[in-house]
């Protein structure tokens, strides 16, 4: 909380909040979402955007599951750490 210099102690707004998700979409995200991961699974042996098909999956089932939370986060934590090893050149100038 911060302080007002004239006045009481001004309270930082609250988090927005998502609506609730009924529970038979609930259910679908689950079930397009593990559909997405198992295909993606998958497509790492066989041609095909294996890796962008677990992100999708995983991010329909992300507010319902630690366990995709927690593989997500180590993802873009590899992504970071691999981005900082080896940052991306600079575009070509513009003539």
């Amino acid at each position: 909380m911060s302080t007002s210099q004239f006045g009481p102690p001004i309270a930082p707004p609250p988090a927005p909040t998502a609506p609730p998700i009924s529970p038979v979409r609930r259910l679908f995200n689950i079930v397009a979402g593990s559909f997405l991961i198992f295909i993606g699974a998958l497509m790492i042996f066989i041609p095909g955007p294996g890796i962008a098909a677990i992100l999708a999956g995983l991010n329909l089932i992300k507010p319902d599951n630690q366990i995709s939370q927690y593989i997500r986060d180590r993802m873009e934590k590899r992504k970071q750490a691999r981005d900082r090893k080896y940052p991306s050149p600079p575009p070509p100038p513009l003539t």
